[in-house]
């Protein structure tokens, strides 16, 4: 994934489908309005489980790489104040390399491990970048406390930052056992798969 953007990454409003559409180019608002109406649309962006892998694919190709990251965050954390310029650097360099539009199609193409594991490393690179205040913000909604983001840090430690914490999405990285390895030994609970991917709708 290739960002162009700077400064602080800031929530999309999925709630409202004006403001939503007002923070979009003219291309990318002409390419929405040719796939969903905007009821849709916004049902679409709360709840991506109610729509198809075709109707998320369609989506998503309609958005720039910056947009279609600010929404992954708001689905991820929840509507929050925009992040510091701190932590949005950190995520941005966090998602280098990760396709985002495969995560959120999630196992369009059959291949439902490898789109749980991007969420999987999305959700700890997103939660592993955030401030004190940012994570007292989004933790509440997420059923996090303390304990979680210093797991999270401590993760993200052991298996050397962020690039080496992505390369676990090569097609040929094989099974995440340095991941497991680590989320073991930082004491990341990740019973029934991963808890906290229930967890992180707002």
């Amino acid at each position: 994934m290739e960002t162009s953007g700077t400064g602080a990454l800031a929530p999309l409003s999925i709630g409202d489908p004006q403001a939503f559409m007002s923070e979009l180019s003219a291309s990318a608002q002409s390419c929405l309005a040719e796939n969903a109406d905007p009821q849709r649309l916004m049902a679409l962006l709360s709840n991506p489980e109610m729509a198809s892998p075709e109707e998320i694919e369609a989506l998503t190709q309609c958005l720039e790489d910056e947009t279609l990251l600010r929404l992954f965050l708001t689905i991820l954390i929840g509507l929050t104040e925009p992040l510091s310029e701190e932590t949005s650097m950190c995520v941005r360099d966090g998602f280098v390399g990760i396709d985002i539009r495969a995560i959120m199609v999630g196992g369009m193409e059959g291949n439902e491990e490898a789109a749980m594991m991007g969420s999987m490393v999305s959700f700890l690179l997103t939660l592993a970048c955030l401030n004190e205040g940012e994570w007292a913000a989004a933790a509440p909604a997420l059923d996090m406390g303390p304990e979680d983001q210093q797991s999270f840090q401590c993760v993200m430690e052991e298996l050397g930052g962020p690039g080496e914490v992505a390369s676990l999405l090569e097609p040929d990285a094989g099974p995440p056992i340095a991941f497991i390895g680590a989320a073991m030994k930082c004491g990341l609970q990740m019973e029934g798969g991963w808890a906290p991917l229930e967890r992180r709708r707002p």
